[in-house]
């Protein structure tokens, strides 16, 4: 009869405007790409401002006791990162990580996430550490202990791209060498730009290693960000640009965030074995698939020519690399380099 078909388990009962729920691998890419971005937005703030009250000093109300530079820095990091996905949840109906996989955080009929659930589903997150996993693959509704107090379910949206590719025709490991050697060279002259012009910010201020390592942070983050969002945004970085390959996912759709930060997620593994493992699966699985691919659903197809965005993010790339070689000989830091490592 009309209205009494059975709802699929992976359909939320709203409607014509229903939409899928979001995958256990979707909801992980959104809160890898969320922690980098409140370790970029909150860390290195929470510590300068831990610098300046514990300079004079700061205890607990009602138990007088003194809190260390470090725990309030910490106190300040969990609290912005909180206050973080409280009100993206609410006003945006999901965070930064969320928005850019195309998910959202709705109550079960399709009603937005109001302030009281974004509040308690963030409130409960720190006991869904280890049982959130868990409850979101037994869930019907894939709902991890903070949504089920809350009654909120996370969906994801469709996608907008064109239509999938026709007969790809997927990238040999060879071809898929060129492309990662010509980004190792550009990253890594890179990555020397930015480490000859960045020098320890600590001296012998108490929270000198962490200031640090908040300054070092921004270099793997957008090592990081170059292959997720570059992938996501252009379906190739530069060095797949040139070699005119690009990812797609396994449907032929164009690669999106899920899948870069997924696939990127697992490059260190990779990296820490010189890729062997996973020259071998390209080589031998039927879709041509690295490790990374495999997790993330996706592959590597060739296209008939080079990427009209190559030579531009080419440019960009550089003037960064020219930039910060610039700014560290005008702030004498090569010299300081250079009589460092000058015989005496």
């Amino acid at each position: 009869m009309r209205g009494s078909a059975m709802v699929p388990s992976n359909e939320i009962p709203a409607g014509p405007g229903n939409m899928g729920l979001a995958t256990v691998r979707d909801r992980v890419a959104a809160q890898v790409i969320d922690a980098l971005v409140c370790g970029l937005l909150f860390w290195y703030p929470a510590i300068r401002t831990a610098e300046h009250f514990g300079k004079i000093g700061v205890s607990l109300p009602w138990w007088a006791i003194q809190v260390s530079p470090g725990t309030l820095a910490t106190g300040i990091f969990l609290l912005a990162t909180f206050a973080y996905f409280v009100f993206m949840e609410w006003l945006a109906g999901g965070t930064a990580g969320k928005l850019l996989c195309r998910l959202r955080v709705v109550k079960p009929d399709g009603r937005r996430c109001g302030f009281v659930s974004a509040l308690v589903r963030n409130f409960t997150r720190p006991a869904d550490v280890l049982p959130g996993p868990f409850l979101l693959l037994l869930s019907r509704k894939r709902q991890r202990l903070g949504d089920r107090v809350a009654e909120t379910v996370v969906i994801k949206l469709p996608r907008r791209e064109a239509a999938p590719l026709e007969r790809p025709e997927f990238a040999t490991w060879e071809q898929r060498a060129q492309a990662a050697i010509l980004d190792l060279v550009l990253l890594a002259v890179l990555a020397i730009a930015y480490l000859v012009d960045t020098r320890p910010l600590s001296g012998a201020h108490p929270l000198g290693a962490a200031l640090d390592g908040a300054a070092l942070l921004a270099l793997p983050v957008f090592l990081f960000a170059y292959y997720a969002a570059m992938e996501a945004a252009f379906g190739a970085t530069i060095g797949k640009m040139f070699t005119r390959l690009r990812v797609v996912c396994l449907n032929r759709e164009p690669c999106d965030f899920t899948a870069a930060t997924l696939r990127t997620l697992v490059r260190p593994l990779e990296t820490a074995t010189a890729y062997v493992p996973s020259i071998l699966l390209v080589k031998f699985t039927r879709n041509r698939q690295r490790f990374g691919d495999i997790v993330a659903g996706s592959s590597v197809v060739t296209t008939p020519e080079v990427h009209p965005a190559g030579p531009w993010a080419a440019g960009v790339l550089a003037a960064i690399a020219v930039s910060l070689v610039a700014h560290a000989v005008a702030t004498g830091r090569v010299r300081e380099l250079l009589s460092l490592a000058a015989p005496r």
